[in-house]
């Protein structure tokens, strides 16, 4: 499960709106080798993993055929292998040649007209994600360990800061001063995706120890492990609402309005011509990470 949208999605959930339409930023002349499935490139022009490649000349490299849009592996500064698609780029799995084509072969790198690949990506990367972890309290794409004091109120949950919950690694009630007592996690069931853990009072409990969560201020401290190494895909999807959001709001400032071709607005309002779409998008993704998110905190 992907940990985010690529680029590539995100545009093409925008691509109604001609914002599919690439421009060629550079080209070069390359040969090809086959026994090695890399393309010899001039080392003056620089290339990125995913950059969008186009090859043209009258016998290519078999399988690539001219005009087809392929996504660049970086193997060293003077040769590139390309992949048939931008996960599979990002992922490092390149096409095999056949044969190194005849002729002069040309590669074009590409780029979205309206907004380059590298935009969209560093906004995922600088704000959208970090604002998403800020609304849900959990890391995306990695996992951290918290400690949190908690005050019991005499029941049987406690609601913690974070979710979902990877581990619960210890429990403790703290009783005076330095003096704490471990709590057996057998007795305490996790419900991961909520964020809660529930003490459950059995025949061999101690109810004077015991009292599920007792009542005391700050006298329950938690240990425990948050985060999602795979993303749920409602919070990929999310992210893919609210990147193109963000792309919306970019075009409709370069534009002085949005101006790029299909009106999608009724009224511009002070969100350019895209106004309600972009409401709509936003609307949608908050939505999706509303069920992640939560005020709740303590016993």
């Amino acid at each position: 499960m992907p940990v985010k949208p690529s680029p590539i999605d995100i545009i093409k959930l925008l691509e109604s709106y001609d914002l599919e339409t690439t421009k060629t930023i550079s080209s070069e002349v390359v040969t090809a080798d086959y026994v090695t499935s890399r393309l010899t490139v001039g080392g003056g022009l620089s290339y990125e993993d995913g950059n969008m490649v186009v090859l043209a000349g009258a016998d290519t490299p078999l399988p690539l055929v001219a005009g087809v849009t392929y996504y660049a592996i970086i193997d060293d500064p003077l040769h590139i292998k390309v992949a048939l698609s931008y996960v599979n780029a990002m992922a490092g799995i390149p096409i095999i040649l056949n044969d190194n084509g005849t002729g002069t072969i040309t590669l074009s790198k590409k780029d979205y007209y309206f907004c380059s690949v590298q935009w969209i990506a560093d906004r995922l990367d600088n704000f959208i994600i970090p604002t998403i972890e800020k609304w849900t309290g959990f890391a995306i794409g990695r996992t951290e360990q918290h400690v949190e004091y908690h005050s019991g109120q005499g029941n049987g949950l406690m609601f913690l800061n974070y979710k979902p919950i990877v581990s619960l690694d210890e429990i403790r009630y703290v009783l005076s001063g330095a003096y704490t007592w471990v709590i057996t996690k057998d007795a305490i069931e996790v419900i991961p995706d909520l964020g809660i853990i529930k003490a459950r009072r059995s025949i061999e409990t101690n109810p004077n120890i015991y009292p599920l969560f007792a009542k005391g201020d700050m006298n329950i401290k938690v240990t425990y492990t948050t985060g999602a190494v795979d993303i749920p895909k409602d919070l990929v999807e999310a992210m893919k609402y609210f990147a193109a959001e963000q792309i919306l709001g970019m075009i409709g400032n370069r534009t002085g309005g949005g101006g790029v071709g299909l009106q999608v607005s009724k009224s511009f309002g002070n969100r350019s011509m895209y106004t309600e779409i972009r409401n709509d998008l936003a609307r949608w993704g908050h939505s999706l990470v509303k069920s992640y998110t939560t005020s709740i905190v303590g016993a």
